[in-house]
């Protein structure tokens, strides 16, 4: 099993939990006195996710909400995200009046595919969302290409995708408007609860800044003559970050490359232990993907295996001390509230079967990394696969027609 010093969600040491503890004893808990920490993690973030701007702010929805509001998304403005996402994805864009429009991800990669995006578009078409889904890096050439050729912006959900990067570089130096990351507590970059919004805007940084944000930050920071008006109240959104997780955040930026290292480590070696599997078949990645961030490892059950065998095979795993479950993700396409019954504003458009997503879901499985490497705990994973995918080969040979 994996250790709880190197477990998946992040552990915090004695100090860390001090500083904490002597925030709450000194009443420290508000976010204002706090501005000039805030500003330090932005600045630490910025430089780790190669961004000009980052704005700290309440949840990884919060992020994207702001974004997708500094871009204009208002009624009738349409917006392509994938349909194999979790559900924040869309959610802002609804909230704001956007109409939602879902695409297919790629055959062997749970990601959206670009060239069923560009089958999305339409006239009303203003943006594209993405999703990092598990840490895997989209193919986002591709998508700036169809984003300069149509005139869309283009905002990445990066909540799985802390450190990676897309071509050698980190996101934040892409040509995307926005990146957004959840800081939530099981992220590699973890606040309790919080997000980042990196840009290389500082248009839509300042109008971010005036949705979540009031005085005395404001007045510092909002320096454009369009917006300088408004910097007493802001626009009335209360979405800054909670200072008591700052801590913990900096911790965990601050260990956020060994943690990456740890996570690539055990990846390759299931990798390899998962290569000739008859059950399982690894993680499918692209070499646009130069670093992945291995928020979950997510080998995919091989469709020709029956399912009653797959489910006793995962089930042998777990016994023998691999953290693997099934995790059959709810597609967006499939949700009552996007099909319209809570809300008929809230039915997303599905312009095409979304089979792919469907397929990746019905056989994905999630296997939990440690933070921290062990070798020795890594050849007890390995092992246990390798023993089990032998036993359970003999059994499928035993039972095959």
């Amino acid at each position: 099993m994996i250790d709880k010093d190197s477990g998946t969600s992040s552990s915090f040491p004695p100090e860390v939990a001090a500083e904490v503890a002597e925030m709450v004893l000194a009443g420290a808990t508000s976010y204002e006195g706090a501005e000039e920490q805030v500003r330090q993690f932005e600045e630490a973030a910025a430089a780790a996710f190669g961004a000009r701007h980052c704005l700290a702010v309440s949840s990884g929805t919060a992020a994207l909400y702001l974004a997708l509001s500094a871009l204009g998304v208002s009624t009738g403005v349409e917006v392509i995200s994938p349909a194999y996402s979790f559900f924040r994805t869309a959610s802002p864009v609804m909230h704001l009046g956007g109409s939602l429009v879902l695409a297919d991800s790629l055959r062997d990669n749970e990601n959206v595919d670009p060239a069923a995006v560009e089958a999305c578009i339409t006239p009303r078409t203003e943006g594209i969302v993405v999703v990092h889904w598990a840490g895997h890096v989209c193919d986002m050439e591709a998508i700036w290409r169809i984003a300069e050729r149509h005139s869309l912006w283009v905002v990445e959900d990066a909540a799985h995708a802390h450190g990676a990067h897309h071509r050698g570089k980190p996101l934040g130096e892409g040509r995307s408007d926005a990146v957004c990351y959840s800081l939530q507590a099981k992220k590699l970059v973890a606040a309790g609860q919080g997000g980042l919004l990196c840009t290389a805007s500082p248009d839509l940084w300042e109008t971010a800044l005036l949705l979540g944000y009031f005085r005395p930050r404001l007045a510092q920071d909002v320096a454009g003559a369009v917006r300088r008006p408004f910097v007493h109240s802001g626009l009335g959104l209360n979405f800054q970050i909670a200072p008591l997780g700052l801590p913990l955040a900096r911790y965990c930026l601050q260990r956020l490359e060994q943690v990456i290292a740890a996570r690539a480590d055990y990846a390759l070696a299931l990798d390899r232990a998962l290569a000739t599997s008859r059950f399982l078949a690894p993680p499918h990645s692209y070499p646009y993907a130069t670093r992945q961030s291995h928020y979950m490892y997510r080998p995919q059950v091989r469709p020709e295996v029956d399912e009653e065998l797959a489910d006793a095979y995962l089930a042998a795993l777990a016994e023998a001390g691999v953290p693997i479950a099934r995790k059959r993700d709810v597609i967006m396409a499939d949700e009552p509230m996007y099909r319209g019954q809570w809300d008929g504003r809230w039915r997303a458009d599905v312009p095409g079967p979304v089979l792919n997503a469907r397929r990746l879901s019905a056989h994905s499985t999630d296997l939990r990394l440690a933070n921290v490497w062990d070798a020795a705990l890594a050849a007890r994973l390995t092992g246990a696969i390798g023993d089990i995918e032998e036993s359970f080969a003999r059994l499928a040979a035993r039972v095959s027609p």
